[in-house]
């Protein structure tokens, strides 16, 4: 029989743990990520780890700079605005679309994944609250969903996640979101698609707002241009 090759899967266990590590702030921005260290501390080559960043690069979570090496990617106002532009644009046309052809799995689907998104300690990685947050906006989008979009969605949620865990645990009322995410089932199990439309994007709006004052908590040495300088019109 002939040998696989475990070089791919290796590359993609790394990268899931160093994703997890940028992820939950483990691994900082702009911390310097040790190749040789990693390769080391996992016994395997150096191949596979350089194969795990490269991947890691495409996520926008590392970045390699000359004569450095690969470090953990910064964090920005800028890059975060942009995100959540993306995610109102996407998300909302998504879920207005998604209003008509909910089926009552469908339905039943999103309320399940609200009461465990309601269950989950944010404050432990073990209580599975990411996952049942993303697992909560997926159900809402799933129906209007294809295989470009979820890609994109998919980078997006983790490029937002990273900002979400980093800024929002400590300054953002869970509350207030969760009052919003019941809000969004009650509009799915009514099919409203315009009403839907409405509270997604208003809802990222508020995370925005949330997650750009916990930035701002933490970096007050940096200089914070207005965003409405900026234009949400594309």
């Amino acid at each position: 029989m002939k040998r696989l090759n475990r070089r791919p899967l290796l590359a993609e266990e790394i990268a899931a743990s160093l994703r997890t590590s940028i992820l939950n702030g483990d691994l900082r921005p702009g911390q310097k990520i040790a190749v040789a260290a990693i390769a080391r501390d996992m016994e395997v080559s150096h191949i596979p780890v350089r194969e795990a960043i490269q991947r890691l690069e495409a996520e926008s979570l590392v970045t390699t700079i000359p004569h450095q090496g690969p470090v953990v990617a910064d964090v920005n106002l800028e890059d975060l605005h942009d995100i959540y532009l993306l995610r109102r644009l996407i998300e909302g046309d998504a879920a207005r679309r998604a209003a008509s052809l909910y089926s009552d799995a469908d339905i039943a689907r999103i309320r399940d994944c609200l009461e465990k998104l309601l269950d989950a300690d944010p404050q432990f990685e073990e209580g599975g609250f990411w996952d049942a947050h993303r697992a909560f906006h997926h159900a809402i989008l799933q129906p209007a969903g294809s295989a470009w979009s979820a890609r994109i969605l998919n980078l997006l949620w983790q490029s937002a996640e990273r900002y979400h865990r980093l800024y929002t645990l400590v300054f953002g009322s869970l509350e207030t979101a969760h009052d919003e995410h019941r809000a969004l089932a009650e509009a799915a199990a009514a099919r409203d698609g315009e009403k839907l439309y409405h509270l997604l994007t208003t809802h990222l709006m508020h995370t925005e707002e949330v997650v750009t004052n916990g930035y701002r908590e933490v970096h007050p040495e940096i200089e914070h241009p207005e965003k409405s300088s900026r234009s949400d019109d594309v």
